[in-house]
């Protein structure tokens, strides 16, 4: 069974044009009257690849677009990708999330290990370092996720890990950013580890297996405790709703209580407390369906969350 893409996020103090990897990802304005500076050096080094492409509108920097040049040996990295990033006026933290995600979408299906992101040098000071850092490592994420562990390839499937570094020139702004990636990094992990749960056969993820995983999950991670009521307890405690429910299925209901106990001034916060169904298949009025799609039901109460745009595999 294969394992999700593993994603190694990291910071790195070093010149465009320089920087050694198999892609370097750029972002560019479709209403942008040029390229910016650190742009217009990579394309010098390129001999105007780029503005050619743009020339013969190949690549008008829409967003959700993007094009690959390919490198010459006079910089570092073996190909440039460039995405679009929609107009600049319009632009806010998820046009970042979003090329990134476009960005790790490509490279994996081009079966590229290691990428080198400068696409927050293309807002310059609009937005604070952490913040694109953040949307950058999301973004990441989002478009380097894949649910295939059941999908049987050859040697020529996609790699197993995708290495990205996210680089500037600047190592005072290289630090700045680092806050962020890390943030962006604990989201994006957590929403893969969830996509991949929910993703899974009805025969694979039941109640007891769900409840299992959350206790898995809290052995691992401090501050976090993981309770659960079997069909016995929850009878005892009369939540006949939930075996009532569960009586349909071949597997035994579970309630799940995960807390998080944090240590510290944090513990004395007001609580909050987070309720949802976990259903891992959900049958409700499938007979008044159409047979279109219904094998997407298990995903019936996450799909709108999960199901990003551009992200979605």
């Amino acid at each position: 069974m294969k394992r999700i893409i593993e994603v190694e996020l990291k910071p790195k103090s070093s010149a465009l044009a320089e920087c050694k990897t198999q892609m370097l990802v750029l972002g560019c304005f479709s209403d942008a009257k040029q390229l910016d500076a650190a742009n217009r050096e990579i394309d010098r080094r390129l001999n105007g690849a780029i503005e050619r492409v743009i020339k013969l509108g190949d690549f008008k920097g829409k967003d959700g677009t993007s094009t690959v040049v390919y490198g010459n040996g006079k910089i570092g990295a073996e190909r440039v990708l460039v995405v679009g990033l929609g107009e600049q006026k319009q632009a806010t933290t998820d046009t970042v999330r979003k090329a990134a995600s476009i960005a790790a979408n490509k490279a994996v299906g081009m079966k590229v290990r290691k990428i080198a992101v400068a696409l927050h040098r293309a807002f310059g000071a609009k937005f604070e370092p952490g913040l694109l850092a953040q949307a950058l490592a999301e973004g990441i994420y989002y478009g380097s996720f894949r649910y295939d562990e059941y999908i049987t390839s050859d040697d020529d499937g996609r790699a197993d890990s995708l290495v990205v570094e996210v680089i500037d020139d600047s190592a005072a702004k290289t630090k700045r950013l680092e806050d962020g990636l890390f943030k962006g990094a604990v989201i994006g992990k957590a929403q893969s580890y969830a996509r991949a749960l929910a993703n899974r056969p009805g025969n694979v993820i039941n109640p007891p297996s769900l409840a299992a995983e959350a206790k898995k999950l809290a052995a691992k991670t401090k501050g976090l405790s993981c309770k659960v009521l079997d069909e016995k307890q929850l009878a005892k405690l009369g939540m006949g709703g939930i075996l009532a429910v569960g009586s349909g299925s071949k597997t035994p209901p579970r309630l799940i209580v995960v807390k998080y106990s944090p240590k510290g001034k944090a513990n004395k916060l007001p609580k909050v407390a987070l309720v949802g169904k976990a259903i891992t298949f959900d049958s409700g009025g499938i007979s008044i369906k159409p047979a279109q799609n219904m094998e997407a039901m298990k995903l019936k109460l996450m799909k709108q969350y999960l199901n990003y745009p551009y992200a979605y595999r």
